[in-house]
Order: structure tokens, then C-alpha cells, then sequence
């Protein structure tokens, strides 16, 4: 784990520029939540779709 973090210190997307070990694995946290949630959205949109060819509506709680 040690040289992983090491190796993510060197590399542009620690924007932090700290060598502090629990800054960079905060930091590396951060970019694999994004990673998965940026995975999330074509399966919401593939859902949004599915829903709309079944002509399924969903309310939350909106009036109109």
C-alpha cells in the first residue's frame, strides 16, 4: 500500500501537492468514489429509458 501511495504523491492528480500519506489516500478515496459514480450514469439513463417505454411513472413528491 505504501508504494502505492508513493506513487500516486508523483502524479498530476494529486492536486493537494502534499507528501502526507493520509492526505493522499483521502484524496485517491475521493477519485474511486467519482470513478463509480461517474460508472452509475449510463445505467440511469438506461433505466430512465426503460421506464418510459413501459410508460411506468414515478412520483416524488413533486406537484404538477
Amino acid at each position: 500500500m505504501n508504494r502505492l501511495v508513493e506513487r500516486f504523491a508523483d502524479i498530476f492528480l494529486n492536486i493537494a501537492h502534499t507528501g502526507d500519506q493520509r492526505t493522499l489516500i483521502l484524496q485517491m478515496f475521493v477519485y474511486i468514489s467519482l470513478f463509480f459514480t461517474l460508472l452509475t450514469i449510463p445505467f440511469i439513463e438506461l433505466l430512465r429509458r426503460e421506464l418510459e417505454r413501459r410508460k411506468v411513472e414515478i412520483n416524488l413528491g413533486r406537484r404538477g
